[in-house]
């Protein structure tokens, strides 16, 4: 960052956390322009300082690495550590396992002997604890990556917090995938490609969020609904609870579609084709036709399973949270439905949808 150059736009604590992230970056690239190859008898002050070391000289030299196998003392504390290639050892089959599925993908391991272990050593000197390299072979039997290629291994592919805050606010301006990363390359100047992560990490970034997302996304829809009813009473909703206090059947709708109900409610096609797939859970929807010819959403539930007791809840809460039942509905040929509409909804006419009979016209003349 040119420090003559200042962004008004900006606030104190984003000036300083954007210069904070590019000398992180600068002294990244220092370190990584460092050659240092290592040899028995090295010593390092700790296990984390000396995976840092063999980490920043593997990227050097075309291979990533992963910590293995491992001795402890009888107190328990690490005394040995190997350090190897990533791709020593040898992939186990998963054939033989039901319960493991096999992946089409080639397996990258091939028993490469390259590796760098560490002794603990303590003493009572100026550093109580020592790790010295014990044993390192440099040999490789696998061609290794061009600095090119090698950034693209996992162990390379990273997001910093100030990256993923950055990510995040590109998301909410609705860029895409590849905009964001376009962004992302010409605010860090560098080369289209040459970012620190891919976009396949970046879609495995926003998986990860939505996944932390949905285990406070029934919390956050009881707040929707609490402030939605605050604001407007003619917001209705009903939700029920199973014996372990987990969330059963909702059925919600929204204030302007309660009013339009009220106008358009003498015909209500109810339909439950569509499922939602996080929840696997039926999505039943109530619509109709408003005066314009325009279809018009009065409801929607989500509901456990399709049966009749569950047909029946949800016809019996619709009509008391709208006011009044239909006049006519419209269905598909479901036999619970069916059952649950002439037990709840009796003074309403109740009939099938022609798209679902026209539908089945081939399978039945066959």
């Amino acid at each position: 960052m040119n420090k003559n150059n200042i962004d008004l736009n900006k606030s104190c604590e984003e000036a300083i956390e954007d210069e904070e992230q590019e000398a992180s970056e600068e002294e990244e690239q220092e370190n990584e322009n460092i050659s240092f190859e290592p040899f028995i008898g090295q010593c390092f002050l700790s296990e984390e300082e000396t995976y840092l070391f063999y980490h920043k000289y593997a990227k050097q030299y075309g291979f990533s690495i992963r910590k293995a196998r491992f001795d402890k003392n009888k107190d328990g504390e690490i005394k040995r550590r190997d350090f190897v290639c990533h791709r020593e050892g040898l992939q186990l089959s998963k054939m033989g396992d039901p319960v493991l599925k096999q992946r089409n993908t080639p397996s990258t391991r091939c028993d490469c002997k390259a590796h760098m272990r560490v002794t603990l050593k303590k003493s009572f000197e100026i550093f109580p604890e020592q790790w010295h390299v014990t044993e390192f072979i440099v040999t490789h039997n696998h061609e290794l990556f061009s600095q090119e290629e090698v950034r693209f291994l996992r162990s390379y592919r990273f997001m910093t917090k100030y990256d993923e805050k950055r990510i995040l606010l590109l998301k909410d301006g609705d860029l895409s995938v590849k905009q964001i990363m376009r962004v992302m390359e010409l605010e860090k100047n560098v080369r289209h490609g040459h970012l620190s992560f891919t976009s396949k990490d970046l879609h495995n970034f926003f998986s990860k969020i939505r996944s932390e997302q949905a285990k406070n996304d029934v919390l956050d829809f009881f707040e929707y609904c609490k402030i939605a009813k605050e604001e407007n009473q003619n917001f209705q909703y009903s939700v029920t609870l199973d014996d372990e206090r987990k969330v059963e059947h909702i059925f919600g709708s929204p204030a302007h579609c309660f009013t339009w109900y009220q106008s358009f409610g003498d015909v209500v096609i109810f339909d439950t084709t569509y499922k939602i797939n996080a929840y696997d859970m039926p999505l039943g929807i109530f619509v109709g036709i408003n005066n314009h010819g325009r279809t018009i959403l009065f409801g929607c539930a989500l509901l456990r399973n399709e049966t009749k007791n569950i047909f029946s809840w949800l016809m019996r809460i619709f009509v008391s949270l709208m006011n009044k039942p239909p006049k006519s509905i419209l269905i598909d040929q479901d036999p619970w439905m069916t059952q649950a509409i002439a037990e709840k909804l009796h003074l309403t006419k109740h009939a099938f949808c022609i798209w679902h009979i026209t539908s089945k016209f081939s399978s039945w003349f066959t």
